[in-house]
């Protein structure tokens, strides 16, 4: 068996997450204690030095696992955990190899995806919700300003009309989004329109506690903008809607 377990393209220390499931299946209230903390940094201890894959492993357990506050003050107050430097890697790899749309430019700030992925009604972590929102911009052609929507029109791609019609359209999407800009909305109250935000909240208004919400701009096809609205859920839907 390897050393390593791989999750979203990123490699973990097996040993160190097979001995974190124990000590939440174990005695206690399914949190992870002080006590508990120090067995998970004494499994990561390689000599002296924490590898960087050690380091992805505890960075991961403090986004998945539900720590104390003590236990999580005093695992930082022993090792510096960085966020992987793979997370870009890990992005470029689906947006390239997954979907084929490899210079859509990804905005985002850590501390946002660390703060959502911890919110009590949130069951999809950030890489899941990117790959929803990306099929969901070449898939959903439900609104009628959606990329989809908007190209078939502007391009006259009808169904029934031309020929491989869906295909021709999901190619189109594809050009746009090779100029486009896909950015992570922060969980903040915008109910205030009044406000200046450095991005622009939905318009319909939903929110970021109950979704990921993405916002999506390509210059190339029009001046809209648009949403893309993801269920914190993971029965939950996803769609798109655009807005000039």
């Amino acid at each position: 068996m390897s050393y390593y377990k791989i999750i979203d393209g990123q490699a973990y220390d097996r040993k160190v997450l097979e001995l974190a499931e124990a000590l939440v299946a174990g005695q206690g209230d399914g949190r992870i204690s002080q006590a508990d903390a120090k067995q998970l940094y004494e499994a990561v201890q390689d000599g002296n030095l924490i590898t960087a894959i050690e380091n992805a492993t505890l960075f991961y357990l403090l986004e998945t696992l539900n720590f104390t506050d003590r236990a999580e003050a005093w695992l930082y107050g022993k090792v510096v955990i960085r966020a992987p430097i793979e997370l870009p890697s890990r992005i470029q790899s689906i947006l390239s190899d997954e979907f084929d749309v490899p210079r859509l430019e990804v905005v985002y700030k850590l501390a946002d995806i660390k703060a959502q992925e911890a919110l009590s009604e949130n069951q999809r972590g950030f890489i899941q919700a990117l790959r929803i929102a990306v099929e969901t911009i070449l898939l959903d052609g439900n609104d009628q300003e959606s990329p989809r929507a908007i190209v078939k029109e502007v391009f006259e791609l009808f169904p029934g009309e031309v020929e491989n019609a869906e295909e021709k359209i999901q190619l189109k999407v594809r050009e746009f989004l090779s100029t486009g800009t896909l950015q992570l909305l922060p969980n903040l109250n915008w109910s205030d329109r009044d406000q200046d935000f450095d991005f622009s909240p939905p318009e319909n208004g939903e929110m970021a506690d109950t979704n990921w919400i993405f916002s999506l701009y390509l210059p190339d096809l029009s001046d809209h903008l648009y949403w893309i609205i993801i269920d914190r859920a993971t029965s939950g839907d996803a769609y798109i809607y655009g807005f000039n």
